[in-house]
């Protein structure tokens, strides 16, 4: 499946912008007897642990959750809700005097704030959780998912925002991090000034990270307001490339892109010109001639300077839109409508009154969903739309989704631009389902679209200790057969082309588990428990209405490596990032694990695989001048490298070394 991976990249970059403006997904459909499809809007999420600082108690749920400890902090300040795992991640966030940093938000997250995106594509943040550093600068989760590579986020309003990558939180156990260090960061400042060079007052500047800017942020990083003399200024910045987009009343818009923040440099200033507003009115309409309300224009100025001029606008019952935020020039306008695909690009020089936008209709898919054996309609579902390949036969999913409750199963999926799919249909009960191929066209109106549901096979079997005793709460997950885990395979989410179901069970007291309602195909599953090395099962074939015993799982203690960091001076360093690879090629799926210092620079690679690896260790991110240097960082990585052998159930105890021997 690899190499089709490689075909899917390359469609990605041009197809993710393609989605991005034209899927927004359905209207529902449904009829005042509820006999039709009816889009179901997504229940209202109860409290996570550890947000209830942030939201206040009862928030949510009617629950009254408790916020997090921070460390050596009163007992009764933890967040004491679980999701079945008895583990907690602590930490500290200081100043760089070792001062305790109170207050500070600290967001525990799979994705950093400032995860690369493609342009409109939103992140998923709806799994993260918040908690508030305590009177000695401490935090705590508790509950917290196994997971091999936590973001951890920390703002405060008299610090730049500082990240750290690769948490580890194990299934069981205490985890510490090493404490977070927290810097004034640099400033940016200037004046915004018209052509004349006169002050503008009250103008609004946002600066944004480069690609989240890109996103089009609702919420902005950083906002400032200009005073009568013109002059703005941000504080406390983190390093790295940004986005400055500025706004006036009465005069056209600015975006600076690619701004350069060097950590070690304390202060930056850029001033801003900006210039006499111009507009671009006109009207879009469909094929039929009739006004189109609600798209949003777009005016974008391609330039090869840093700052470029944006616009946007709605439009009105008639159809009409006015944009009046533009420089003199030419523009590239663009439009989106939900059901609707621009048939052309338009371009419109400032002035222009009367502009004429032509929409085409989107395509729709639509059908019936019913349940094989019995022939009666589900009621209770959601279609995904998943593009299909050549000569292939794993598909991947789309943003065209859809949640349903309909007496006849009906259902419509809109917004669908061209190309070859097939309907997924999942509820509960029954395996993930799919229809026979189809294609759509621009436009096109796909109907009888049948997808015809089972209960699918099932995965099971027992897990075992060593000794042959059952391993109880163990966690079992299913996985394409080719699944990594590796940072490709975690950035491509549900767009890797697979058939596979996802599916998770935990053991009972006698370790037995089992793994219902899964689409015939080929798996592999996942072991983990606290104690034991995670276990990988591979090409486990599942059939319909069968189930396919894996029998006795054993799983192995493993072994255990642990030590400490120094730097060229024999100081202890903390929050160093510690690698264990398998050396060599591997037999099936590579091994990697990965954790970090504590604040005594002591490290602790638990329940690892017997075999051979390589061992290394790189500064923490802000280890040099705040910023962290790549090539440097590589050159550790290959100075400091170790070869080890692991064998189940043999501690190891090794010394690393970065910055020079």
């Amino acid at each position: 499946m690899k190499p089709l991976l490689v075909l899917v990249l390359v469609g990605l970059a041009a197809g993710a912008l393609f989605f991005a403006l034209n899927i927004t997904g359905d209207d529902g459909g449904g009829t005042a007897l509820g006999l039709g499809p009816k889009a179901v809007e997504p229940a209202v999420e109860a409290s996570r642990p550890g947000d209830a600082e942030l939201r206040g108690p009862d928030a949510g749920s009617g629950r009254d959750i408790a916020a997090p400890a921070a460390v050596g902090d009163a007992p009764d300040a933890r967040a004491v809700l679980t999701e079945g795992f008895e583990n907690e991640l602590v930490g500290r966030v200081q100043d760089e005097n070792g001062s305790a940093v109170v207050g500070a938000t600290v967001t525990l997250g799979k994705a950093s704030l400032s995860t690369m995106v493609f342009v409109n594509d939103p992140v998923d943040r709806s799994g993260e959780r918040h908690a508030k550093t305590g009177a000695q600068g401490g935090f705590s989760f508790t509950g917290v998912e196994p997971f091999d590579s936590y973001a951890l986020t920390v703002k405060h309003a008299d610090y730049s925002k500082a990240e750290v990558g690769g948490v580890r939180v194990g299934a069981e156990g205490r985890f510490e991090q090493a404490p977070i260090i927290m810097k004034g960061g640099v400033s940016l400042r200037g004046y915004v000034r018209d052509v004349t060079g006169g002050a503008i007052p009250d103008a609004t500047l946002h600066l944004d990270s480069m690609f989240y800017a890109l996103n089009e942020a609702v919420e902005h990083d950083h906002t400032a307001t200009t005073d009568a003399s013109g002059y703005y200024e941000f504080s406390n910045l983190d390093g790295g490339k940004k986005a400055l987009s500025v706004s006036a009343e009465g005069f056209g818009n600015a975006f600076i892109n690619g701004l350069s923040f060097d950590s070690g440099k304390p202060a930056f200033e850029r001033d801003v010109t900006l210039e006499v507003a111009e507009m671009i009115c006109g009207r879009v309409f469909d094929l039929t001639q009739t006004p189109i309300e609600g798209a949003s224009v777009a005016a974008i100025a391609y330039s090869n300077s840093t700052q470029q001029c944006r616009d946007a606008a709605v439009t009105d019952a008639n159809g009409e839109f006015c944009l009046r935020s533009l420089n003199a020039g030419k523009y590239t306008l663009a439009v989106k409508k939900p059901g609707f695909k621009a048939i052309n690009n338009v371009r419109a020089d400032t002035g222009s009154i009367n502009v004429v936008i032509e929409m085409s209709p989107q395509a729709s898919v639509s059908g019936t969903v019913l349940a094989l054996a019995s022939g009666e309609p589900v009621t209770n579902f959601t279609c995904v739309l998943r593009q299909t390949y050549e000569n292939h036969p794993a598909t991947s999913q789309t943003k065209v989704r859809r949640d349903f409750r309909s007496r006849d199963g009906s259902y419509r999926l809109n917004d669908v631009p061209p190309g070859n799919y097939v309907v997924e249909a999942r509820a509960r009960g029954f395996a993930n389902s799919f229809s026979d191929p189809f294609r759509v066209d621009q436009g096109g109106v796909v109907t009888g679209v049948t997808v015809r549901m089972t209960s699918g096979g099932s995965i099971s079997g027992v897990v075992v200790d060593g000794s042959g005793n059952p391993v109880a709460r163990a966690r079992i997950t299913t996985h394409d057969n080719t699944w990594t885990d590796s940072e490709f395979d975690r950035m491509m989410g549900d767009m890797m082309p697979t058939n596979a179901s996802k599916a998770q069970a935990t053991t009972k007291a006698d370790g037995s588990f089992t793994l219902e309602n899964l689409k015939p195909e080929t798996y592999q599953i996942r072991i983990k428990s606290g104690a034991h090395c995670e276990l990988i099962k591979q090409d486990i074939l599942v059939s319909e209405g069968g189930d396919t015993s894996v029998g006795n799982l054993d799983l192995i203690d493993g072994g255990t490596i642990s030590g400490v960091v120094l730097d060229a001076t024999g100081r202890a360093v903390a929050g160093s990032r510690v690698d264990l690879r398998v050396n060599g090629r591997t037999n099936g799926i590579p091994r990697f694990y990965q954790t970090s210092t504590n604040a005594s620079g002591k490290y602790v690679l638990a329940n690892v695989f017997p075999g051979s690896y390589r061992l290394n260790a790189m500064p923490p991110r802000a280890g040099r001048g705040g910023g962290g240097d790549f090539l440097l960082d590589m050159g550790d990585l290959q100075q400091n490298q170790k070869t080890v052998t692991v064998v189940d159930g043999k501690p190891l105890t090794i010394e690393l070394k970065i910055g020079g021997n």
